[in-house]
């Protein structure tokens, strides 16, 4: 799988993002039919998701969303598949549409917030991450009015990348990749402890000290950790030391509660 996202992301590789036209269904078949073909070709996106073929699955989710324009699962994918190559001027507009279309939910949310967050605008990232708990609330008081569970299960996409890269790990222990992937994953999902489980291990690096400060963030905007800021910065000033001044400066004044008394420095966190 790693090779497979890592191929998706070489330069010269095909773009896997393309143009998407959305439409809004023939005259030739009627609707239902639409959505099945939608369903299927979303299916075999999440089938190349399952191999690592991003750019395979992106093409497949377009033609889900072209088929049938109300999936929004399809619509979901193609976010969360765009995200993950780093491709964030794509993924916004995606993430928009589907808020204008069906509202905000804790998956879009999370996508919004990661894209922001690698563009480097930490601001835009803890407002979106700190939407959250009310779209997560109105979620499940919609399921609980359709007699769902409070808790839905994981969207598609999650389900099948959690899947492909758990077989990673199982192959490989310690895969660092996998566990990089897999907490992304669980925060696409709104679990933040998760995730913070999976990074803390992998705060000797940059890439895994930047993840393991994303999920302290965003279990500090969602209010799944009291203590989250003061981890992340000091993730932060672990592996950047004073480069990371500008970026402590704004986490504290954006997500320290109002009236907490705010540290002058930050230790070395160990």
């Amino acid at each position: 799988l790693a090779a497979g996202l890592a191929w998706s992301l070489l330069p010269g590789a095909p773009d896997p993002l393309g143009a998407m036209v959305v439409g809004e269904g023939t005259d030739e078949a009627p609707k239902n039919q639409l959505r099945t073909l939608s369903t299927r070709q979303l299916n075999a996106g999440l089938a190349h998701v399952k191999t690592g073929r991003l750019a395979d699955a992106a093409t497949e989710f377009r033609g889900a969303i072209s088929l049938d324009p109300g999936n929004r699962e399809a619509y979901l994918s193609l976010a969360m598949a765009l995200v993950v190559g780093r491709d964030t001027a794509r993924t916004r507009p995606i993430v928009r549409t589907v808020q204008q279309r069906f509202g905000a939910g804790v998956t879009d949310l999370a996508v919004a917030g990661h894209a922001a967050w690698i563009d480097g605008d930490v601001q835009a990232a803890a407002r979106a991450w700190a939407a959250i708990p009310v779209a997560r609330a109105r979620e499940a008081a919609a399921a609980a009015k359709k007699g769902r569970r409070a808790k839905a299960p994981a969207l598609p996409y999650i389900a099948v990348s959690r899947q492909a890269w758990a077989t990673t790990l199982a192959d490989t222990p310690g895969d660092s990749d996998a566990n990089l992937a897999l907490a992304q994953l669980d925060l696409f999902a709104g679990d933040a402890a998760a995730a913070l489980k999976r990074l803390e291990p992998l705060t000797g690096n940059l890439e895994g000290a930047r993840a393991f400060a994303e999920a302290c963030l965003f279990a500090a905007a969602t209010g799944q950790g009291e203590k989250s800021v003061v981890r992340a910065i000091r993730a932060l000033a672990e592996i950047e030391g004073a480069d990371s001044f500008a970026l402590q400066k704004r986490l504290r004044t954006l997500l320290a509660p109002k009236g907490a008394a705010q540290p002058s420095r930050v230790g070395r966190a160990r």
